[in-house]
Parts: structure tokens; C-alpha cells; sequence
């Protein structure tokens, strides 16, 4: 059996590999340009029904990978 994951970290992962395979395919389209991590703005929408457990959860999940405040 797998090992147990804590769901935030379970977020975390699936949110940084969507931002890799994002990251690749961009690469691939323009294979001559030099791509800065630092210079793309990500945003990572919710649902409006969420409550404000879920968006918390989201926003804290994103943070881990994404290294800054998202609002």
C-alpha cells in the first residue's frame, strides 16, 4: 500500500505537477525562449460556494509551491 499523505500536501503535489506539465508544454511551443519562472503570474481560481475552510485549504495548498501570498 501507498504511503499516507496528509491532503494538503496531496493539493500541493497535484497543483506543482499542473504548474510543471504548464511550464513543459509552453517550452515546447517556443523552444527558443527563455522562460523565468519568476516573471509568470499564476492564478488559481475557486468556486464562489466554496466555504472559507475549502478557499483557505486551496490558497495554503498553492502557496507551498508557488512561494508567495496569493489573495
Amino acid at each position: 500500500m501507498g504511503k499516507p499523505l496528509a491532503a494538503l500536501e496531496v493539493f500541493s503535489k497535484s497543483l506543482e505537477y499542473m504548474k510543471e506539465m504548464v511550464l513543459e508544454k509552453i517550452q515546447e511551443k517556443y523552444e527558443d525562449l527563455v522562460i523565468k519562472e519568476e516573471r509568470i503570474h499564476w492564478i488559481v481560481t475557486v468556486p464562489a460556494i466554496w466555504d472559507e475552510f475549502a478557499k483557505q485549504f486551496m490558497r495554503e495548498a498553492a502557496e507551498k509551491i508557488y512561494n508567495y501570498y496569493l489573495e
